[in-house]
């Protein structure tokens, strides 16, 4: 599916079916500009919770949690950092940057485990029991800049930079059963605790209420999209645009400028995207609908812009950077589409990224093409099944004797990736094959000391 995109830089990362990350960067064309994607990592586990932000240099930072932690708390888990750079390296070793190792909280934010610092660096937060949180600055040298525990009590919804780098972030806090409140705490770029104690953001809302989007305005203020869980009628929701001073004083009564206006049913936050000193509210209401307003809560379009029908999956928002914003998504696996929204509300034409084909070819066995090739001594090999096979996967040198056997068992359907070393072996020209079920296939790679 689609997991993320940046429309400055065309970057994106995709999720593959043996639970491993890559990341792929396009050209203005839509051009592949990283072959079949970089692997962020080379290690052997499943990776989950994972996000990724641009480094201003044409690549991406992406923070990622290793296997063990599909539980909320779990032992024997790590969270990594990797940062691939505009030409598709890895640039912290093959297998990344742990920042902490031990239980490990998956923690489920509607968006962003990893922010840019706005200097060339990143911040992230990682949790070692899903109840305390530590922020970490990164710079773009992997040098840690500030690591801070957060002061909110509980669970971390969201969080962003300023351009300095510091943060502000949200959290829950439970009363009791379906009762919750939302704090809020802000740290300066020198990992400082920026107000006297956290402030209370919102009090005795449901608790599926959550922070949608946070962004930082000129005047150092922040302006916040979020949805509340009505308590009378728990499948009842309301958002609000709210602004927050640089102080912790808030720009609107209560819980902010509610969309109510726009339509007296269930109004469903969806997303908030700047368009320089303007926001673009997404919401769901009898269909995807929007209004601009500006960081005052001005309203810029007449009314709110319907923008098509539900039904579609893996929805994502990015600007156009051109005053409006561009929404992909996709319809069952019949491809990838996008509908552009110009800076006046009008629509454009649905276009379509990929065709069915590119689904298709998921649905095939297929043997890759070794990577690094040549080599030295390190090289990954990448299958895919169609279903639950018994393989094997051997390496021969040239004359067909067995050097190696990679794999030897049942698998799972979908991609696989394994790792050669050729340390104890000459330079020389070596083969790799695999057999699962009826199919077989056999590629050379080439070894280089």
């Amino acid at each position: 599916g689609i997991l993320d995109l940046d429309f400055e830089r065309w970057s994106g990362i995709i999720r593959v079916w043996d639970w491993k990350i890559r990341a792929q960067r396009f050209d203005s064309l839509g051009n592949k500009l990283w072959g079949n994607g970089v692997l962020v990592s080379t290690d052997t586990t499943a990776h989950y919770a994972f996000d990724i932000v641009p480094d201003g240099e044409g690549g991406c930072y992406i923070s990622w949690l290793s296997e063990k932690t599909m539980d909320y708390i779990n032992s024997d888990g790590y969270r990594a950092l990797q940062h691939i750079s505009a030409q598709g390296e890895r640039m912290w070793s093959d297998t990344g940057m742990v920042i902490y190792r031990g239980p490990v909280a998956n923690i489920p934010l509607k968006r962003n485990h990893i922010v840019t610092d706005n200097n060339g660096g990143f911040i992230t937060l990682y949790s070692p029991d899903y109840l305390n949180y530590y922020f970490i600055r990164v710079s773009k040298t992997g040098e840690f800049l500030y690591e801070i525990p957060t002061r909110i009590e509980k669970w971390i919804s969201g969080f962003n930079s300023d351009e300095n780098g510091g943060l502000i972030a949200f959290g829950k806090s439970w009363y009791g059963y379906d009762l919750i409140k939302i704090e809020m705490d802000r740290i300066d770029s020198d990992g400082q605790y920026y107000w006297e104690s956290e402030k209370l953001f919102a009090d005795s809302v449901g608790e599926r209420s959550e922070i949608i989007d946070i962004h930082f305005n000129d005047d150092y203020s922040t302006s916040v999209y979020w949805r509340e869980q009505s308590l009378s009628s728990l499948d009842q929701y309301s958002s609000y645009y709210q602004k927050i001073f640089a102080d912790g004083q808030f720009g609107f009564a209560g819980y902010g400028l509610s969309l109510k206006p726009y339509s007296p049913n269930l109004i469903w936050a969806e997303r908030m995207i700047r368009s320089d000193d303007e926001y673009i509210l997404i919401f769901i209401d009898d269909g995807l609908q929007a209004q601009k307003i500006t960081v005052d809560g001005i309203e810029v379009w007449d009314e709110a812009i319907f923008v098509s029908n539900l039904g579609a999956s893996d929805r994502r928002y990015t600007t156009d950077m051109k005053g409006g914003f561009l929404y992909v998504f996709m319809i069952d696996l019949n491809g990838i589409w996008a509908q552009q929204v110009s800076s006046n509300g009008s629509l454009g034409d649905v276009t379509t990224y990929m065709k069915d084909s590119y689904f298709s070819s998921l649905s095939k066995y297929e043997l890759l093409q070794n990577y690094p090739n040549p080599f030295n001594p390190l090289t990954t090999i990448e299958f895919t099944l169609t279903k639950a096979e018994i393989v094997t996967l051997k390496v021969y040198n040239i004359l067909g004797e067995e050097i190696a056997t990679l794999v030897n068992k049942k698998l799972r359907a979908g991609n696989h990736t394994y790792q050669f070393d050729g340390t104890n072996l000459a330079s020389g020209v070596y083969l790799y094959k695999i057999a699962a079920g009826e199919y077989t296939d056999v590629k050379k790679m080439i070894l280089i000391r």
